[in-house]
């Protein structure tokens, strides 16, 4: 019985989807690849990554799909070049439910053990896991949406790798990077609206 009961309330581990939309930089993208993809080949079961080119010129991408094999790790490409914030906002429509949405840009190069330290800070309880530089040891922050129309912008979530999306979260807000395609900050618009959706929201 205690087994049991245990088992019932012990939370489930979070998955984490990491998402690169890349155009025309093979030499970064490389090498954020040889830093990354040892570290999702290690979590197999927690972890997926795509890579989504939009449709660079002379780039042949099935040579970095020979380099980096993993049943995990996806290689594709638009047909045509729909442009920066569409192939950004793909990673929205490409996530599943029950994981946290990792848009990493190619230049944005990810340490060895990034990938791990994520894992064990993945909490469902939070809507959003913000990277930056202001705090140096993880705190979490409620927010509710009358209170400072800034914070999102104020915790550095304007940039494209400093957000990782609760999906459960975010999916009623996903229109929302549709709606303000042009503004060059799809990831932020959808950041904005989840917890106008929502209320309240938390932040790690």
């Amino acid at each position: 019985m205690n087994i049991l009961s245990s088992q019932t309330t012990m939370q489930a581990k979070q998955k984490l989807f990491i998402y690169i939309p890349t155009y025309s930089r093979p030499k970064c993208l490389q090498n954020q690849l040889d830093s990354l993809v040892p570290q999702v080949k290690a979590f197999p079961d927690r972890v997926r990554l795509i890579v989504r080119d939009n449709d660079s010129p002379g780039f042949d991408l099935s040579t970095f799909e020979e380099q980096y094999i993993a049943a995990n790790i996806t290689f594709s490409r638009n047909i045509g070049n729909i442009g920066a914030n569409a192939n950004i906002s793909l990673g929205f429509i490409f996530s599943n439910l029950d994981e946290f949405l990792w848009i990493l840009s190619d230049n944005d190069l990810v340490q060895f053990g990034c990938v791990e330290y994520l894992l064990g800070k993945l909490d469902s309880s939070c809507d959003f896991i913000v990277l930056n530089n202001f705090n140096l040891h993880p705190k979490t922050i409620p927010w509710i949406w009358e209170s400072n129309l800034l914070l999102p912008i104020t915790l550095g979530q304007g940039l494209i790798s400093a957000t990782l999306f609760n999906t459960n979260s975010i999916r009623n807000s996903i229109e929302n990077a549709h709606f303000f395609h042009n503004s060059s900050f799809p990831h932020l618009a959808v950041a904005i609206a989840t917890p106008k959706e929502k209320g309240k929201v938390f932040y790690l």
